[in-house]
């Protein structure tokens, strides 16, 4: 049986991280979409499966939408604490 792969595409989490960083305020999903040339279902699924920690999600009326933003905050090392994260780091953090 062959599956997707495990792993997450790292360009992919580029382009949505990128562009969550240059729109502070949030984006819809479908406006994300748009942005970063990727289909509906695929920006989900990252920001379901592998960026729900780094967001924000608010969702809208009626109900299938969704907003979503980085965090302004994270959890620290010592996973005690929490200290502030700008755009450009929250990207470094995928981009390795």
């Amino acid at each position: 049986m062959v599956g997707r792969p495990p792993k997450a595409n790292q360009k992919i989490l580029k382009k949505l991280m990128q562009a969550l960083a240059a729109n502070p305020e949030g984006l819809w999903v479908r406006e994300l979409a748009r942005i970063t040339k990727l289909d509906k279902s695929t920006v989900s699924l990252y920001l379901r499966k592998w960026l729900w920690e780094d967001l924000e999600i608010f969702h809208g009326s009626p109900k299938p939408f969704k907003l979503v933003r980085l965090k302004a905050y994270k959890h620290d090392e010592s996973g005690h604490g929490m200290k502030a994260v700008t755009g450009e780091e929250a990207v470094a953090s995928y981009i390795g």
